[in-house]
This record gives C-alpha cells, structure tokens and sequence, in this order.
C-alpha cells in the first residue's frame, strides 16, 4: 500500500534537524557522470545526452524544472596543458535553456588557438524548482 509522510522537520539523533523545504528546494534535482567518449557511467534523473560535436551536448532532464530558471553546476577533467583555461559552461548561444534541457559546451581557452570545444569528462547536478 501506498503511503505519505508530511512533515516540517526531519531530525537525526545525533546530528540535528533540518528543515524539510531545505531537501525540497536545497537538494540536486538531477546529476550526470560523463566518460572521455561522452558516455554516461552514472546519472540521476537525466534521461539522456544529445552529443552535437565535439565539446557541445544537450542534457535532457526527466523531470522538468517549474520554468528556464534552474540553475546547472559542472566539472570536467582537465587536459595535461598549462597554458590553458578550461570550463565547462551553458551554451545559451546555441539554444535557449528550456524547463527540460540545457546545451552545454566543453571547453578550453589557449593564447594560439582562442575558444575550442572538446570531449573530456565531464559531470554536472541541477538545482531548481521541479514542476
């Protein structure tokens, strides 16, 4: 059978309570863990990633965020360079970020060659408001 829980506050023995609207509105909504040929190893509510060449994808979430306004935290693995600046950032230039997906972009930044796109591996977690 199927039940609810309703509570404000959820509080451990030892460590203290917290709020529930913290886990509601604090938690990552989804989370992705991406190889070097742009494979997904691990995920959380992602449901899949639309690669659009090299260091460009569309990450496409199973829940939809309330609206655009949800925010996409990265990481990725660094090239072996110390003349660069890597990051991992939303491609708004390529397309609008929706309530079900964001472009993003691998990159790197180097003094000869300017902005290049990439396939590294790379992670993200979302944050927001779920519809």
């Amino acid at each position: 059978m199927a039940g609810k829980l309703i509570a404000d506050q959820i509080e451990h023995s030892t460590a203290g309570s917290l709020d529930t609207s913290y886990v509601v509105n604090g938690s990552a909504k989804a989370w992705i863990d991406i190889n070097n040929t742009q494979v997904i190893q691990d995920s959380f509510s992602i449901t899949s990633v639309t690669d659009h060449g090299a260091g460009d994808y569309s990450i496409n979430v199973s829940s939809s965020f309330a609206s655009a306004s949800w925010a996409i935290v990265f990481g990725h693995e660094k090239q072996n360079q110390t003349t660069t600046i890597h990051s991992l950032e939303v491609n708004e230039q390529a397309a609008a970020k929706t309530s079900g997906s964001a472009r993003v972009a691998s990159i790197y930044y180097r003094g000869d060659l300017g902005r290049v796109n990439y396939d590294r591996k790379w992670y993200a977690a979302t944050f927001g408001e779920l519809a």
